[in-house]
Formats: structure tokens, C-alpha cells, sequence
């Protein structure tokens, strides 16, 4: 019988693999900060809303960060 563990990303740091080319930052486009992105912001219905909508949409596009931590449990047994 074996019992294993395999723990990537142990420290669970940032794993960049790509950056924005406005920001230089994975987790940034910066649109929002720019003049066009403030414009199209204040002509919205609820303006701080739409900011909180598009941080989470780009806080849920992950191509920027390689893998989170991630823990394996596993257990194998062997009958000769």
C-alpha cells in the first residue's frame, strides 16, 4: 500500500505567465482608468457598478496567472 501527497505552488505565489502591455500587470488592462473607459463608465446606468462588473471580469480571466496551489491526496494498493 502507498499513500502520497503532491503539493504544487506550495508557497501559493502569483504565477505570472503574461502582462497587460498598457499596465505591465496580470490582473490590470487599466481600460478602466483610461479616458475612454471613464466615459464609458459615467454613461452607464450605475457607474461604480459597472467598474465592480469589469474587475471581476477580469479578475475571473485567469490566462495571465499559472496554477493556484493545489493539494493530492492519493492512495494505491497493490495485490501480488
Amino acid at each position: 500500500m502507498n499513500v502520497f501527497f503532491i503539493i504544487s505552488n506550495v508557497l501559493n505565489a502569483y504565477n505570472v505567465v503574461s502582462v497587460y502591455p498598457y499596465t505591465g500587470q496580470p490582473l490590470d488592462d487599466g481600460f478602466i482608468n483610461s479616458p475612454q473607459g471613464k466615459l464609458l463608465a459615467k454613461n452607464q446606468i450605475d457607474a461604480q457598478s459597472y467598474v465592480d462588473l469589469y474587475k471581476i471580469l477580469l479578475n475571473s480571466q485567469t490566462g495571465n496567472l499559472g496554477a493556484p496551489r493545489t493539494i493530492k491526496v492519493g492512495l494505491r494498493i497493490n495485490f501480488n
